[in-house]
């Protein structure tokens, strides 16, 4: 089961770092959703999905969409969050 605390520092980019603008450049690069197997301190494997689509065209903001499960019940129901990422890599809002 996907730890809701856990999960979501994972989907912020707090396990990684805060990884928000390295992932913001290759989003724009593929404008794809990425997916990523990552495993967590307690060794459980995590599959995340991020997506980055236009939320401000003329301001160029980009909305990050993420979502993590477990691979087990949690893929039907994953774990979501976003924001709004400037393209200078600066936090906008949620």
């Amino acid at each position: 089961m996907v730890d809701g605390h856990r999960g979501g520092t994972a989907v912020a980019g707090g396990e990684a770092g805060g990884a928000a603008p390295a992932v913001l450049w290759e989003l724009l690069r593929y404008r794809e959703p990425v997916c990523v197997e990552v495993t967590g301190p307690s060794g459980v494997v995590y599959q995340v999905e991020v997506e980055a689509f236009w939320d401000d065209r003329k301001r160029r903001d980009l909305r990050v969409l993420a979502s993590i499960d477990d691979g087990g019940w949690r893929a039907f129901s994953p774990l979501c969050d976003d924001f709004i990422i400037a393209t200078d890599g600066s936090f906008v809002g949620e």
